[in-house]
């Protein structure tokens, strides 16, 4: 992996922050957290570890799953045998509401545990009957799950979301 670039503060009053790298700095609008995702544009995708340093991708994973008016729970990554995750971050955006008060959680569980018997990896649920063309993104909970080999990746969704259209989840893991 390469070295860490380290985030620098560009000032007291401004919420912007200069993350210094080689040639040129890249800024960004926002004050990064531990585990956020950075995508930095020709210059690749980043997540901030537990000293605010951000790591370089290479070992970022994303993974992305549509979801229609007829989802149900569903599992959306099984680990393998490279290496252990955590997951880092949750953004889930559609172009259509469900009319229903459907949420979606995401879930980890061990090899030979069933769907929805898992530890919830989110504080809470992310609606989606709420504002359209708006990400919204959950809040992992403090202490995720390792995700080891054999582990599972799943969507809770407890409620199908009528009317739900032009939906994307991506959930972000990132080396543990």
């Amino acid at each position: 992996m390469p070295s860490p670039i380290k985030v620098f503060s560009n000032g007291p009053m401004q919420p912007k922050l200069w993350i210094f790298a080689t040639k040129p700095s890249v800024m960004v609008d926002f004050v990064p957290q531990v585990g956020d995702i950075v995508f930095v544009q020709g210059g690749g995708t980043y997540w901030v570890d537990d000293f605010r340093t951000l790591r370089s991708d290479g070992q970022v994973l994303p993974v992305s799953v549509a979801l229609v008016a007829t989802s149900v729970s569903q599992i959306v990554y099984v680990a393998s045998s490279s290496g252990n995750y955590n997951l880092s971050a949750v953004s889930v955006v559609y172009g259509t509401a469900s009319t229903v008060a459907a949420t979606v959680q995401v879930e980890v569980s061990g090899a030979g545990v069933a769907q929805g018997s898992g530890t919830n990896q989110l504080t809470g649920t992310i609606a989606l009957n709420s504002t359209i063309n708006t990400v919204l993104n959950g809040t992992v909970i403090a202490a995720p799950t390792l995700i080891v080999p054999g582990s599972k990746v799943s969507l809770i969704i407890p409620t199908a979301p009528t009317t739900l259209a032009n939906c994307i989840v991506t959930l972000y893991l990132i080396p543990a």
